[in-house]
């Protein structure tokens, strides 16, 4: 009885450290992106009610049009695979408007 609840530990222990060790390997994977990339900052641009926009390091300003919440802050450094939107109008009327492709944040901690 005793024999047995340590395999099963074992195979529950084994388990979790495999599981771990996948998801680990897949947070860090590269991202191929596609389009034009850039390399900028995410800032809250307080015009007409505010909304998050992108800085690119060349300084040029784009209105992404489709930046999910989990980048919405303002400093956050990005990686990003972007097309230009040459017949999109926005109320905005600040930067290019952008669709982006592929985003990652740009962790310096490693």
């Amino acid at each position: 009885m005793i024999r047995s609840f340590c395999i099963f530990l074992l195979a529950v222990y084994a388990t979790a450290f495999t599981y771990m060790g996948c998801s680990q390997r897949v947070e860090n994977r590269e991202i191929d992106f596609s389009g034009t990339i850039i390399t900028g900052t995410v800032k809250f641009i307080d015009i007409e009610g505010g909304f998050y926009g992108i800085i690119s390091d060349d300084g040029t300003k784009l209105d992404p049009l489709n930046l999910s919440v989990d980048y919405q802050e303002d400093g956050l450094r990005i990686k990003a695979g972007i097309s230009i939107k040459k017949n999109v109008v926005t109320i905005r009327m600040w930067g290019t408007p952008v669709q982006i492709n592929q985003i990652q944040k740009i962790d310096y901690s490693r």
